[in-house]
């Protein structure tokens, strides 16, 4: 069994988006199945049974309780394992894997899912059985969607259409169908999944009718799908035409009705049937709690909260956003899902005078968003974000969400449009406003900067005038320093002069006294010969006593008066 995606749809005007995909995320139920005459039969049964009867019992019990409750299911085929070994068989072991397959992957523990559905595509080609390759690459290519490996998946799921298309039977061509849609709604190809959806809707139509070629759940999982392509395509009367024919189908089914009340609110709320909306949505939560469907209880507490807005009952909106939040964080939920019930919260913080936190909250989901590639949760927290500014007195940066809003819808609706008409004149307002208070505080500071500058100037010539005199000062008395230094150089060059002098008259008086010894004291001399006595009492020639005790030396030569004589004598 399948159902659509969850989505989540923008509402009109104001309000803000529906955070709605019914992603059949398989999660845990509790043992608590609703009652099933099959099923009590077949446990009756078993009670009776041993060996090969018993272990196809338990694999027959095991697929009856794997959508609904795979807790039970993966029980049931735990106990089969047990006795299989006994009794092998190629079918056996693939009816086990692919068991197990469906109810890891309606618990989201896609993995597990992903391993035993290889396991089942591995076996299929031994059995006698074309629909078996079909089934295990459904399997396969459902628990690689859940892990959004998604070219992948529909690579899987492809193949799987294409062996229906060439030798299935009317069932499994339109659910093999349906499973691509579902991979590419997953994928976010949107467009694609319209179309796939439709030819699974054409092939089935002559079929609608006859419960023998199509069984009533398969008619009320079509009936889902084709009211999810109506909702996608905003046309919610009929979107909400078909969600009510599939809900009879899926009453007392557990997780498949909470899922059928979820998308029937969806397109009611936005519809604008808040309070129809709101007593759905209350049936639904009272299943979601009763079988323990966790991501359903987060789901619901979001549309809770929105229907509570819608009605003006913005605290207790709050309460239930805070608590869809908490439940997704105890979860571990993906950061798309996250994205989505943050953006649901940020919705009720709007509501309750919060804008501030409600910004933070949907910049970080349109963070997510653009990451993701998400262009329907971008869309929808753009339009949020556009009624946060608004609310903030933002118009312009209203204006640029709405912009961007209007890039990523190719269609533009008139109320979009006037709302767009609004924002620019009010933002070209602000922008005259903010023109004039931009001229006002050109002209203060212009007035500002003649003030400085007229200050600087006057500033300047003081300065100037101060630096000017130090600098006379200054001049001054480098030349008065300028002439004492050349005083002072002077008086040092004339002593340096007169020590020159003297040290060269010092020089000559030296030399003078190495060439000069003064004799003193009294010489006995004879008055005839003129011999000198000496110290020892010797008489010596006056020649050689004067050489001996003086440094002089004699020449002879001849006095005028002895040379006359002498030229006389010699005549």
């Amino acid at each position: 069994m399948g159902c659509p995606v969850t989505r989540i749809e923008h509402f009109r005007g104001r309000a803000l988006g529906l955070v709605w995909f019914c992603l059949l995320l398989a999660v845990p139920l509790s043992a608590a199945v609703p009652e099933d005459p099959k099923i009590e039969e077949l446990e009756t049964l078993l009670a009776g049974q041993q060996g090969a009867d018993a272990l196809d019992t338990l694999l027959e019990l095991a697929r009856s309780t794997s959508i609904r409750a795979p807790l039970r299911s993966l029980d049931y085929a735990d106990r089969a394992e047990a006795l299989i070994e006994g009794h092998p068989s190629d079918q056996r072991r693939f009816n086990l894997e692919a068991v197990r397959a469906t109810a890891f992957g309606k618990r989201g523990e896609w993995e597990a899912a992903e391993l035993h559905g290889r396991r089942a595509l591995e076996l299929a080609p031994r059995l006698d059985d074309p629909g078996a390759a079909i089934y295990a690459r459904r399997r396969l290519g459902r628990a690689l969607s859940g892990q959004e490996r998604h070219e992948e998946a529909l690579r899987i799921l492809s193949e799987a259409r294409e062996l229906a298309e060439q030798g299935g039977d009317v069932r499994s061509r339109v659910v093999s169908a349906m499973s691509v849609g579902r991979g590419q709604i997953e994928a976010m190809r949107y467009e694609e999944a319209f179309e796939t959806m439709l030819e699974a809707y054409l092939i089935a139509d002559p079929h609608l009718d006859d419960s023998e070629t199509i069984e009533p759940a398969l008619v009320a999982d079509l009936y889902n799908e084709l009211g999810s392509i109506y909702h996608y395509t905003e046309s919610y009367d009929r979107a909400i035409e078909y969600y009510r024919k599939a809900l009879p189908h899926w009453e007392g089914q557990g997780q498949l009705e909470i899922v059928s009340l979820q998308n029937l609110a969806a397109s009611m709320s936005l519809s604008g049937r808040y309070a129809d909306t709101l007593e759905i949505n209350e049936r639904a939560l009272a299943l979601a709690d009763e079988v323990e469907d966790r991501i359903g209880q987060a789901q619901i507490r979001m549309n809770i909260a929105f229907n509570l807005n819608g009605l003006g009952r913005s605290n207790e909106a709050l309460e239930y956003s805070l608590a869809a939040v908490d439940y997704f964080e105890r979860m571990d939920a993906s950061p798309r899902w996250m994205a989505w019930a943050r953006q649901g919260l940020a919705h009720s913080l709007l509501r309750t005078g919060e804008p501030v936190r409600a910004r933070a909250l949907l910049e970080d989901s349109l963070r997510i968003a653009e990451e993701s590639g998400d262009r329907r949760l971008e869309r929808s927290t753009v339009e949020h974000l556009a009624e946060v500014h608004t609310e903030l007195g933002q118009p312009g940066q209203a204006l640029m969400a709405q912009r961007r809003l209007q890039e990523i819808d190719q269609a533009n609706r008139e109320d979009r449009r006037r709302k767009l008409a609004d924002l620019q004149a009010r933002f070209e307002l602000l922008k005259r406003d903010q023109h004039i208070e931009r001229l006002e505080a050109d002209l203060a500071l212009d007035r500002l900067r003649l003030e400085r500058e007229r200050t600087i100037r006057i500033a300047m010539i003081v300065v100037a005038f101060a630096v000017g005199t130090l600098a006379l000062m200054a001049w001054l008395a480098w030349r008065a320093q300028r002439a004492s230094n050349s005083r002072l150089a002077e008086t040092h060059r004339q002593l340096q002069q007169t020590h020159r002098n003297l040290v060269e008259l010092n020089a000559r008086a030296e030399a003078q006294s190495r060439e000069i010894k003064i004799l003193q004291g009294m010489l006995p001399i004879c008055s005839s010969c003129k011999k000198i006595k000496d110290e020892s009492g010797d008489w010596n020639q006056l020649e050689a006593y004067i050489d001996d005790h003086s440094e002089a030396s004699f020449t002879h030569g001849y006095c005028p008066e002895c040379a006359a004589a002498t030229l006389r004598d010699s005549g």
